[in-house]
């Protein structure tokens, strides 16, 4: 998990996508007044369950299947509504999600691969801001060695 984090801050401050924060998911929107202040758009990262199972095969170690649900914060812009003179600014929460998807499908790693987009649940209950929660799954492995 650790390579999956590290290897998402890179792709993210690497890529075209305006990033102003990374972090793991501690629900930092609930406690967004009591937190230390941290600049939008913002990604946290959380890890759900993985199932893991033993490996098939000559090489000891686990594959697991799992999910990693990436909270997407944007500052709300003003109104969507058809005609409204924000109504560009007010979709760049959308916009948002999706370039951040495009980088994460193309991340790959030692200890993961096979990402995919399952679900996408907007949040549209905070006052000043939009926080979209995007749930992929991803294949996880671990192998022992004499090292570990």
């Amino acid at each position: 998990m650790i390579e999956f984090y590290l290897a998402l801050c890179e792709a993210l401050n690497e890529s075209q996508v305006d990033v102003q924060y990374i972090d793991r998911w501690n629900q930092n929107v609930e406690f967004i007044d009591q937190d230390s202040p941290w600049s939008r758009p913002a990604v946290f990262v959380e890890f759900g369950t993985i199932v893991w199972e033993p490996y098939k095969g000559p090489v000891f170690g686990q594959v697991g299947k799992g999910t990693v649900s990436l909270h997407l914060i944007t500052d709300w812009a003003g109104s969507a509504a058809d005609g409204s003179s924000t109504q560009e600014d007010a979709l760049q929460d959308l916009e948002f999600a999706k370039v951040v998807e495009k980088v994460v499908i193309g991340l790959k790693g030692q200890s993961f691969r096979n990402i995919r987009l399952m679900e996408s649940h907007p949040n549209n209950n905070h006052e000043d801001i939009i926080e979209t929660v995007d749930v992929y799954a991803v294949t996880f492995e671990r192998t022992f060695g004499e090292d570990d």
